[in-house]
């Protein structure tokens, strides 16, 4: 039993270490008009370990869908596509802004308010876990 026990406090705690050395700066969701059922979420992601990550997945309560979506130049037209990762190479940040990668935000639950603050947990594809709260702005 203590074997088992140990294993899952290491494992935890490698977790929180890992969580630790990925960074996230300036979370913010766009404020939308009421009754628009999408926004995108912005921020810094920083990787201070010596491998690349991806972020994989985005989960949180005030949604129903979270997907990564990339701003690209196509036959001189910007297009919104969706990807399924983002990757923040080992000791770089990676910007997620308007333009270009961001996290977009579908089904909204109830409208958004400016100043209001949201848990949403970032999911990489090291099994690392980083729970943020991004605050609802007007950009």
């Amino acid at each position: 039993m203590k074997t088992i026990l140990s294993f899952f406090l290491l494992a935890f705690s490698l977790n929180l270490f890992a969580a630790g050395k990925i960074k996230i700066e300036n979370p913010k969701i766009r404020l939308t008009p009421p009754n628009t059922p999408m926004t995108a979420i912005f921020m810094n992601m920083t990787n201070h370990t010596d491998k690349d990550v991806k972020l994989v997945d985005v989960k949180g309560d005030f949604a129903g869908k979270f997907e990564l979506h990339n701003m690209e130049m196509t036959n001189g037209k910007m297009v919104m596509r969706k990807v399924e990762s983002i990757e923040v190479k080992q000791h770089e940040t990676t910007e997620l802004k308007s333009g270009g990668l961001h996290i977009m935000v579908f089904k909204l639950k109830n409208p958004l308010k400016e100043g209001a603050v949201h848990k949403i947990s970032l999911i990489f594809d090291n099994k690392t876990t980083v729970a943020v709260d991004a605050k609802v702005e007007k950009m």
